[in-house]
């Protein structure tokens, strides 16, 4: 009788141990579609996250555009005519890049507080829940520096000897270390993208502080690299699908205007042209920005969903092996 108790104790740990929880993607995809569209507020904190995204990670020009004398030259007589303008159009830039990188923050954290008691939060007004977010706000803040800064630390330290090499002129051994180096921060990159998705949720919907949220998110993706995996593979192929959503949009909208403006032309002459082009480009970025602002929307409460799957697994399984641990406390003095 007791070792009939205790094989079927042993057998149920190792269950629980070992058996990784089969989660239905489909399933968190279904329920992220249907709780964005019935609840279009989310699309507005979706807006600002793109917004700031986009603010806060400016495209650069392309060098092969500008890659004549002659247009560098004309670049630095206008900067130097215009000094003062320059320093305040670059002032301006630089303050709403800030901006939309702090309210971004703050609607990402709207987000995740909304989707994980939405009941709740669909009954409160937009202007409420951004308030109400605002609290995470330097949490969350002072939690991406940290991860940033880390991260900078381990490229420049991992950097020092390849740049050490290429100066010794010791070339073989350079492309060796940098490919090492390669080697190591596709993994920490990777790393750090997840405890940054963990992370900020376990301090919006825990609560907690920085310190323990690092450390749950670390032990949370530890647990569950393959579904992580997957999960951010499915999320990579979303992105994939928007960008094409996109791009047919815009090839709709022109095939759409393009002959209304060509029938502008031959009968109204230019400013038929032009209110076509106009109204054809505000319907282009309407549609463009409710993608957009759709997609960042769904895609956290995606992850939100996902999360709770794999976060709050665990402690269901820890429960169970508690009682396990309980019941055998209980009948195997009673066997003997």
């Amino acid at each position: 009788m007791k070792s009939t108790e205790a094989l079927f104790s042993i057998l149920f740990r190792l269950k629980l141990q070992f058996n990784m929880k089969s989660i239905n993607y489909f399933d968190i995809l279904k329920k992220a579609l249907l709780l964005t569209w019935n609840n279009k507020f989310l699309w507005v904190f979706g807006l600002i996250v793109s917004l700031g995204t986009f603010g806060s990670n400016p495209s650069m020009r392309n060098a092969e555009n500008a890659s004549t004398k002659e247009e560098f030259q004309f670049l630095a007589n206008v900067m130097s005519s215009h000094q003062t303008l320059f320093m305040f159009v670059g002032g301006i830039v630089i303050f709403v890049m800030v901006v939309l990188f702090f309210l971004r923050i703050v609607a990402t954290a709207a987000i995740i507080k909304s989707v994980g008691d939405i009941n709740f939060y669909r009954q409160m007004g937009v202007v409420r829940i951004f308030h109400e977010a605002r609290r995470y706000f330097w949490r969350i803040l002072f939690f991406e520096l940290l991860i940033s800064f880390v991260f900078v630390c381990i490229v420049i330290i991992l950097a020092i000897p390849t740049v050490y090499l290429f100066a010794l002129n010791a070339r073989l051994l350079g492309y060796f270390a940098l490919a090492g180096m390669f080697f190591i921060l596709v993994p920490l990159m990777i790393l750090a993208f997840y405890i940054g998705r963990y992370g900020k949720m376990y301090i919006v919907l825990l609560d907690n502080e920085v310190k323990s949220s690092a450390e749950a998110a670390y032990f949370v993706f530890r647990k569950n690299i393959k579904e992580s995996l997957k999960m951010g593979i499915i999320s990579f192929g979303l992105e994939v699908f928007l960008l094409i959503a996109v791009i047919a949009s815009i090839l709709l909208l022109v095939l759409l205007f393009a002959p209304l403006a060509f029938a502008s032309y031959l009968f109204s002459a230019q400013i038929g042209v032009t209110i076509i082009i106009a109204l054809g480009s505000l319907v282009g970025i309407t549609v463009i920005l409710c993608l957009v602002s759709w997609y960042e929307s769904f895609s956290q409460a995606a992850w939100v969903f996902f999360f709770q799957e794999v976060a709050f697994e665990k402690k269901e399984d820890q429960k169970k092996m508690e009682k396990v641990e309980l019941e055998e406390g209980i009948t195997i003095p009673e066997a003997v």
